[in-house]
């Protein structure tokens, strides 16, 4: 990000300036013995997360909004990465305006931390269409029925 913008080169010689030009939220995670979380926040703000789901980012509260109607289902591992992958690409969508793919998707689990491969998020992203032209083809049935 930092050698994409322009920016950069009045900055180079200064890095707290150039820090500042790219604030970020820092996530940690591992499973162990249950999955375990560390968010440092944009300001240095160490917290450990015991909610699930989980966002950060300039985009959480649109993430947010859209997991709620999932709040208390269970989703096997396939499913939950069709939706963290939708999830992410709405809220990119509607938040960050000139943002948009790649979009890396890494899964944790008791047996391994996989960073997903380039068809694998492919695979996730046809899924994720899939799904929103369900979402909305039902709503048009339904619509329509009334």
């Amino acid at each position: 990000m930092i050698e994409l913008d322009f920016r950069t080169s009045y900055f180079c010689q200064d890095p707290e300036t150039l820090l500042k030009l790219h604030p970020a939220d820092f996530i940690f995670a591992e499973f162990s013995h249950e999955p375990l979380i560390l968010h440092i926040s944009v300001d240095g703000v160490p917290e450990w997360v015991h909610q699930a789901p989980f966002a950060t980012g300039s985009g959480d509260l649109f993430a947010y909004a859209l997991l709620r109607k999932y709040q208390g289902k269970s989703l096997n591992l396939k499913r939950a990465s069709v939706l963290a992958y939708k999830v992410m690409e709405e809220a990119i969508a509607v938040d960050a305006y000139g943002l948009g793919p790649p979009i890396d998707l890494w899964q944790i689990s008791q047996t391994a931390v996989i960073n997903l491969a380039e068809a694998e998020i492919s695979g996730l992203a046809e899924a994720a269409r899939t799904l929103r032209d369900a979402e909305i083809q039902l709503l048009l049935d339904e619509v329509a029925g009334v």
